[in-house]
């Protein structure tokens, strides 16, 4: 990431991002929770990994970026595929 260094050594940036990904985890999870359709439960499961990608990603200062990644991808495969075999069963 390009602007590491910034957000590294101004804590003020570090504790904006880290409040923008818990607010977008907190409201990804709350909506999915009250959603009926199913579509829209698994994009709010999304938009909340997002969040949690983001916290993970600012508070640990870019050690675990790749295994984060990866946790992202595999449950997002995971989710989709699960949808599909769902949505597609009848």
């Amino acid at each position: 990431m390009r602007s590491s260094p910034i957000i590294e050594y101004s804590p003020t940036a570090l504790l904006v991002i880290t409040l923008i990904g818990a607010t977008t985890a907190f409201f990804g999870a709350t909506v999915g929770l009250v959603s009926n359709d199913l579509k829209r439960i698994i994009a709010m499961s999304t938009i909340s990994q997002l969040g949690y990608f983001l916290i993970l990603m600012f508070i640990i200062l870019f050690i675990l970026n790749i295994d984060t990644i990866i946790y992202f991808k595999f449950t997002m495969l995971q989710v989709i595929l699960a949808n599909n075999v769902t949505l597609f069963q009848n």
